[in-house]
């Protein structure tokens, strides 16, 4: 059996594979996993994440969205870098656009600026 000697901090996680033409390949992945701070500084994680060897989705495979791919089933000749975060919009106010009462009410983003005819 192969081995990949791991002397670093990161995951890593190996695969051998075959290429479209039929030849062994051996695909080595290193998977570093990063925080990022409320003041957006960037820093190790405490745990990493070793390096998918299949496929991860969100729910079931096929009713779900896939997370990330393998890391290890095909030959990658770069680097993958992906963000897993979670987002929201800012504070949201209605206003009314006019005092006409046919108007639209418009929803602005905090600190957004309109300007309506």
């Amino acid at each position: 059996m192969w081995e990949a000697k791991n002397e670093t901090a990161f995951g890593v996680e190996r695969n051998w594979v075959r290429d479209k033409y039929g030849r062994h390949k051996w695909v080595v992945a290193v998977k570093a996993t990063f925080s990022v701070a409320d003041d957006g500084r960037i820093r190790l994680a405490d745990e990493q994440v070793p390096p998918a060897m299949a496929p991860e989705y969100t729910g079931e495979p096929a009713a779900s969205s896939m997370r990330w791919d393998s890391d290890v089933l095909y030959e990658k000749t770069g680097t993958d870098i992906v963000a897993e975060a979670f987002a929201h919009a800012p504070a949201v106010h209605r206003r009314a656009s006019g005092l006409r009462p046919h108007r639209p009410v418009v929803d602005a983003a905090a600190g957004a600026r309109w300007n309506l005819r």
